[in-house]
């Protein structure tokens, strides 16, 4: 009984790693390039932004997460589509 379920064991840790092979040749296409650039410039960035500084980039979570700074987020709208979205942003923050 042992001897099957050892088999089982390496059948399934085979079957496993096979997956992850196919599963990250697949998805190689689809990474994303400023991912790779937001890891290569965190240490440069980190460096030289100020504590209360913040970066401005397309994808910011990678930047943010990567210096551990605030993200800045552009909103390209309509003025109308801009108006709400500034309206939602400021309506949580506290007032002075």
């Amino acid at each position: 009984m042992r001897m099957r379920i050892g088999w089982a064991l390496r059948l399934a840790a085979v079957v496993l790693v096979l997956q992850v092979a196919v599963a990250r040749r697949t998805l190689a296409p689809y990474a994303q390039p400023e991912l790779a650039a937001a890891q290569k410039e965190a240490a440069f960035l980190s460096e030289r932004l100020a504590p209360d500084e913040a970066l401005l980039a397309v994808t910011t979570s990678y930047w943010s997460y990567f210096t551990r700074r605030p993200s800045v987020h552009l909103i390209i709208a309509d003025p109308a589509r801009f108006a709400e979205a500034i309206s939602e942003a400021w309506a949580g923050r506290p007032t002075a």
